[in-house]
């Protein structure tokens, strides 16, 4: 009796002294993430003459953005966009990283670092570098005599964001579906083989459905952020071609009841999509099952 009250007592102080380290969390938590929600949703569901004392709710700003053809536009093209450059990038980083894994111990670490180095260096830098590429480019066509806006004829178009978009979140694709490969039991593709399955059948049949997962975590990493771009599409964009995110952004100060409307409608899109790619992931519910 004595040794079960110690075991529970010993249970109630670790569970309190979880509690407490779990503090620093929940404080980061509230101040970082449920406050700037709140406020966000404050603002999207009052009208601009609101005050503390006086709040007014209404929809005008939800209404506001489905009555603006452009605003409609604006977001589902920013959508559009940014599915095509994340399949994309899945089609480039898929077979470079089975690739990849494929290689010595040492040369992988060496190509996984060269390929992930872009992780390191500012956003900013990275566009302008490529937006740069795109000026010399231009100017072995139009000629070297050329003015800068005859230069930036290859910027303001679908192909120029979507390169931007691959350029800056190739790694993040990269990164995992490699992860996942060199974790797959050799065995298993020797038992394919055995079996008769060549390399792409083992690939499909082997390598994929193992993968699956870390796919399509890959691909909400890089669709949520190129969805929302800001970056990208007003380097490589040149400022032709604005986005959500630049519509967020330019209207933010003057109008942020609307612009925190806009968020909520774009973050429901972005659930939705997320929806329909994890309920493509069987794998892990068959495993379950087992």
């Amino acid at each position: 009796m004595d040794n079960t009250l110690k075991t529970q007592n010993v249970k109630k102080k670790k569970i309190s002294f979880n509690s407490f380290l779990g503090i620093p969390y929940y404080l980061v938590l509230a101040i970082l993430v449920i406050l700037p929600l709140f406020i966000m949703l404050l603002y999207a569901f009052t009208s601009n003459n609101s005050s503390i004392f006086n709040i007014q709710f209404t929809l005008n700003n939800f209404i506001k953005f489905f009555s603006t053809r452009d605003y409609v536009g604006i977001m589902f093209e920013s959508i559009w966009l940014a599915i095509r450059s994340t399949f994309i990038c899945l089609l480039i980083c898929y077979p470079l990283a089975y690739f990849i894994s494929k290689l010595p111990k040492r040369t992988q670490t060496i190509l996984v670092l060269l390929f992930t180095s872009t992780m390191w260096i500012n956003s900013l830098i990275l566009m302008h570098s490529l937006k740069n590429v795109f000026l010399i480019a231009a100017s072995f066509v139009v000629g070297g005599n050329a003015e800068y806006s005859q230069l930036t004829i290859f910027l303001g178009h679908d192909y120029s964001i979507i390169i931007g978009t691959i350029f800056l979140y190739m790694p993040y694709m990269f990164l995992p579906i490699y992860t996942q490969m060199t974790k797959i039991d050799k065995n298993l593709l020797e038992g394919a083989a055995d079996l008769g399955a060549n390399k792409f059948q083992t690939l499909v049949r082997v390598v994929f459905p193992l993968t699956l997962s870390s796919v399509i975590s890959s691909c909400l990493v890089v669709l949520l952020p190129a969805t929302t771009t800001l970056v990208v599409s007003e380097i490589m964009g040149n400022g032709q071609r604005p986005l959500i995110g630049n519509l967020i952004e330019r209207q933010t100060g003057s109008r942020f009841g609307e612009m925190a409307a806009y968020s909520i409608i774009l973050a429901v899109a972005m659930l939705i999509i997320v929806a329909i790619l994890k309920s493509m992931d069987r794998y892990e519910e068959v495993l379950s099952n087992e």
